[in-house]
C-alpha cells in the first residue's frame, strides 16, 4: 500500500516538474509590420524597438512616464497620432533616416525632451506633434516639406528654429515659444499663418523672404521684443492684429504691393516712431495705429480714400499729419485723443471739400481743425467757390462754440475774426438759432458795421427766424429802429 502511494506521488511530481510555465505577454505586439501595442514594466527607462516595423500605431506608447530614451529601427516610416504623447521623462530621440511622417501630437507633452534629430527624408510633421515640449531648445527642419498646425506651440525653452526652404508656416506653429530668439525663415514661402509667432516675446529680429504674399491674423501678436518690421516687396495682404502689441517696435515699412491691411495691425505698438506706407492701399483701417504713443508724424499715402474709426486714437505724441487729396472719408473718431497735433499738410487742396468736411473734420482735435479750416478758407479765396454748405457750417458752429469757451485762445480768436463773415453766414445757413443767440449774448463780434449784411443774407436764404433775432438785436443793442429801417438804409430808400 505504501509502495503504491509512493509511486503515485513520484509520478505526480514528475508531471509537475515537466509542465511548462504559462506564457508571459509579448513585450511588443506587431501586426503587419505595425507596432500596435507594448507591455513593459514601470521600471524600464530605455526602449529599443524591434527591427522589421514600418509604422508605430497611434497611442502605442502613450503616457509611459518613466521612459527616458527610445531607439528606433531603420525601416520605420511613420509614427502615429499621440504615439509617445505625455512620455514626461523622455529626454532625447534620434529618428532613423527612413522616417517620413510624424503624426498629430505624437510627442506632445514630452516635457523633458531636449533634443530631436530630424532625418533628411522626413516630409511631414503633423499638428501639435511636439507641442508642450517645454525643454526643447533647438530644431532643424530644413528637409521638411509640410508642417502642421501648432506643431511646436508652447515649447517654452525653444531658442532657435531653422525652417524648411520651401514651406508655409502654419497657424500657431510657434505660439507661446517665449524664448525663441532666432528664426531662419523659408526662402520660398507664401504665407505666415494665423498666430504662428504669437507671444514669442524673445524674438527681436525677423527677415521675411521676398516670396511672401500673406501675413495672417495675429502672426506676430505680442512679440514684445521685436524691434521693427520691413514687409517685403510682393507681399499683398497683412491681416488684422498681425503686429498687435509689439511694444518695442520702432519702425515699420509697407511696400506698394500691399493692397489690404486689416484692423489693429499696429495697435499698441507703443515705441513705433517711424512708419513708411507706399501708395497701394485705399484705407487706413480701424485701430491700425491705436495707442501708438511714440508716433510723432504720419504721411498718409496718395490713394487712401478712407481713414476709419480709431485709426490713430490715443496717439498722444502725434504732431504732424499729411493728408492726400484722395481722402474723402475720415471717421469722427479717427484721431480721438490726439492732443499734440499741430501741423496738417495737404498734398493738394483739390480734395472733395464737402464730403471731406462732412465726415472727416470732427476726427481732429480743435487745433488741427483750425489748420484744416485755414486751408479751406485759402482754397475758397483762391478758387472763388462758394463753400457755404451745411457740412462746413457745422464745423464753423463747432469753432464758434470753442471760441466762446476759450476766448483767450489767440490762434482761435484770430481765425474767428479773420473769417467772421464766412462763419456767421454758415450759422444762418443751417438755421442755428441757438448758436446765433449765444454768440450775440456772449461776444462783441456782431457790430453796427456788419449786422446789416447778416440780416440781408438771412432774408436772402429765407432764414426769417434768424432775421428777426438779428433785427431785434440791432434794435435793442445797436440802436436801429426796425427791419424796415435796415432795408431802407441798405438801399438808401
Amino acid at each position: 500500500m505504501k509502495e503504491k502511494l509512493y509511486s503515485l506521488i513520484q509520478t505526480l511530481h514528475e508531471k509537475l516538474s515537466s509542465a511548462k510555465p504559462s506564457p508571459s505577454p509579448e513585450k511588443f505586439i506587431i501586426r503587419n509590420e505595425v507596432l500596435v501595442e507594448c507591455h513593459i514594466s514601470a521600471s524600464e527607462r530605455e526602449l529599443i524597438l524591434p527591427q522589421g516595423i514600418r509604422s508605430i500605431s497611434g497611442s502605442a506608447f502613450y503616457n509611459l512616464r518613466n521612459v527616458e530614451k527610445v531607439t528606433f529601427p531603420e525601416g520605420l516610416r511613420t509614427i502615429g497620432k499621440s504615439a509617445f504623447g505625455n512620455c514626461y521623462n523622455l529626454k532625447s530621440v534620434r529618428f532613423p533616416e527612413s522616417l517620413v511622417s510624424i503624426g498629430e501630437s505624437a510627442f506632445a507633452g514630452c516635457e523633458k525632451l531636449t533634443e530631436v534629430y530630424f532625418p533628411k527624408n522626413i516630409r511631414v510633421i503633423e499638428a501639435y506633434a511636439f507641442s508642450r515640449c517645454k525643454s526643447l531648445k533647438k530644431i532643424n527642419l530644413k528637409s521638411v516639406a509640410e508642417l502642421g498646425k501648432g506643431c511646436f506651440t508652447r515649447c517654452e525653452s525653444l531658442e532657435e528654429a531653422i525652417l524648411p526652404e520651401q514651406c508655409d508656416i502654419p497657424e500657431e506653429c510657434f505660439e507661446y515659444c517665449e524664448n525663441l530668439k532666432t528664426v531662419r525663415m523659408p526662402s520660398a514661402m507664401l504665407k505666415i499663418g494665423r498666430d504662428s509667432f504669437r507671444c514669442c516675446s524673445g524674438l527681436k529680429h525677423i527677415v521675411l523672404p521676398s516670396t511672401l504674399r500673406i501675413i495672417e491674423r495675429g502672426a506676430f501678436h505680442s512679440c514684445f521684443s521685436l524691434t521693427g518690421i520691413q514687409i517685403p516687396e510682393n507681399a499683398e495682404t497683412i491681416e488684422k492684429l498681425a503686429f498687435y502689441e509689439c511694444r518695442n517696435m520702432s519702425y515699420a515699412v509697407i511696400p506698394s504691393t500691399v493692397k489690404h491691411i486689416g484692423a489693429s495691425v499696429f495697435d499698441s505698438c507703443f515705441s513705433l516712431e517711424r512708419v513708411s506706407i507706399a501708395e497701394g492701399i485705399d484705407e487706413i483701417p480701424c485701430d491700425m495705429f491705436n495707442h501708438c504713443t511714440g508716433l510723432k508724424a504720419i504721411h498718409i499715402p496718395r490713394g487712401v480714400q478712407k481713414i476709419s474709426a480709431m485709426a490713430f486714437a490715443d496717439c498722444t505724441a502725434l504732431e504732424e499729419i499729411t493728408i492726400p487729396e484722395t481722402a474723402v472719408s475720415v471717421s469722427d473718431r479717427a484721431f480721438e485723443n490726439c492732443p499734440s497735433i499741430r501741423k496738417l499738410t495737404f498734398q493738394e487742396l483739390s480734395f472733395r471739400t464737402d464730403e471731406f468736411c462732412s465726415s472727416g473734420l470732427f476726427a481732429f482735435p480743435a487745433d488741427a481743425i483750425f489748420c484744416i479750416m485755414q486751408a479751406v478758407s485759402a482754397y475758397q479765396q483762391k478758387s472763388e467757390k462758394d463753400l457755404q454748405n451745411p457740412q462746413i457750417a457745422y464745423v464753423y458752429q463747432y469753432l464758434f462754440r470753442s471760441f466762446l469757451q476759450s476766448p483767450e485762445d489767440v490762434i482761435l480768436s484770430d481765425f474767428v475774426h479773420q473769417n467772421l463773415k464766412l462763419m456767421f453766414s454758415s450759422l444762418i445757413l443751417i438755421k442755428d438759432e441757438s448758436s446765433v443767440r449765444h454768440l450775440l449774448e456772449n461776444s462783441s463780434l456782431i457790430t453796427k458795421e456788419n449786422i446789416t449784411d447778416f440780416i440781408l443774407y438771412a432774408n436772402q436764404k429765407e432764414c426769417y427766424e434768424i432775421q428777426v433775432i438779428l433785427s431785434e438785436y440791432q434794435h435793442k443793442t445797436l440802436g436801429y429802429d426796425s427791419i424796415a429801417d435796415t432795408v431802407r438804409k441798405k438801399f438808401e430808400l
